[in-house]
């Protein structure tokens, strides 16, 4: 305003008659405390009402931003990143704590379900037939392949042809792995069985070094008969043995007993040629260490098991371990079954 109306220009006895002024004086007289404040009119008041710091109003646009930074740290599936951008775009704080608490209790229902699932393990029933296919297996005089691959899924296999019971199912993948793992552990004991106790009989003073008697030594208790066959296998481990002995235990199936099998069925060049051999090294056994006809033990005469005489010209075939009809596990003997693999002839 002009200074030509202050109140230094009026005369102080005209200010008594005027109120107004007379309050305006006093005012101005006063020191005040506080700093003046803009006065606003009507005009220049916002848009909007102002927002409290910390409401939930001013945060979306930066909990996107942030959000955005948080996927970049983490890999989210793409259903999981439109969850997350769903959250971060909630307005409402309500909302989002709604959200986090539906997927606690989403988390507590599935560990709740877990807890509930048995795990599943091997009875003893199914345990014992494991055993009886490994060792009817390992002890089989038609194994052609002691420690191939696949060894473990083709008993496996055998077994789901003979309707084992208590199998898991093929798309329970742990509860078959804790299957194979257990043919698998049974096949390395029973080959360190099978070949300690050969290795044994190489002693002259050893009372099962007549064939005859080492055959049943291996096979007591086993589902396998100490047929003839079964007496030409042993010799051929034996054979093996005195031929690698500078082999370890684990070198000595694979480039061993297998790589022997393998190199006579490919040299073969007929059926009669390759029993040839065979009875060779076993007619080599008797006479280093006696004929089973010495001993008490009997064995049924020779019989050519289904299949065995087209082996050499399918080599790539399998041994499914079946039991006959209408008798027990126990009495069971293999046979041969004609399949596409390289575990046995």
């Amino acid at each position: 305003m002009s200074d030509t109306f202050s109140d230094a220009n009026i005369d102080p006895a005209l200010l008594a008659l005027d109120p107004t002024r007379m309050l305006l004086h006093r005012v101005r007289s006063t020191p005040n405390p506080n700093p003046p404040e803009e006065r606003m009119e009507d005009d220049d008041l916002p848009e909007t009402p102002p927002v409290p710091p910390g409401s939930s109003a001013t945060r979306p646009t930066s909990l996107v931003a942030y959000g955005r930074l948080v996927k970049g740290k983490t890999n989210l599936s793409d259903a999981s990143t439109v969850l997350f951008d769903q959250f971060c775009q909630t307005q409402s704080s309500d909302e989002r704590q709604a959200l986090l608490f539906a997927h606690v209790l989403q988390l507590l229902d599935l560990v709740k379900k877990n807890e509930s699932i048995e795990i599943w393990t091997i009875s003893s029933d199914l345990s014992s037939k494991i055993t009886a296919y490994v060792t009817a297996f390992v002890f089989s005089p038609t194994t052609s392949c002691y420690r191939g691959l696949s060894v473990g899924e083709h008993i496996l296999k055998a077994m789901r042809e003979c309707k084992v019971k208590n199998l898991p199912p093929d798309d329970d993948l742990a509860a078959v792995r804790l299957v194979l793992t257990k043919i698998r552990a049974q096949g390395t004991h029973f080959r360190n069985v099978y070949k300690t106790k050969v290795k044994e009989s190489l002693d002259p003073k050893s009372p099962f070094k007549n064939i005859a008697a080492l055959t049943h030594k291996l096979y007591h208790n086993t589902s396998v008969n100490p047929s003839v066959q079964a007496y030409q296998r042993v010799a051929l481990i034996r054979w093996c043995i005195r031929r690698y002995p500078h082999l370890t235990d684990d070198e000595f199936w694979p480039p061993g007993v297998d790589k022997t099998i393998a190199d006579l069925r490919r040299d073969s060049t007929t059926d009669q040629e390759l029993d040839q051999c065979f009875s060779a090294i076993y007619e080599d056994d008797k006479d280093q260490y006696g004929k089973p006809e010495d001993t008490e033990y009997k064995a049924p005469k020779w019989r050519c098991l289904p299949g065995r005489r087209r082996w050499p010209r399918t080599p790539r075939t399998s041994a499914l371990l079946h039991r006959p009809r209408n008798i027990g596990l126990r009495r069971w003997t293999p046979r041969i079954l004609q399949r596409r693999s390289s575990v046995v002839y």
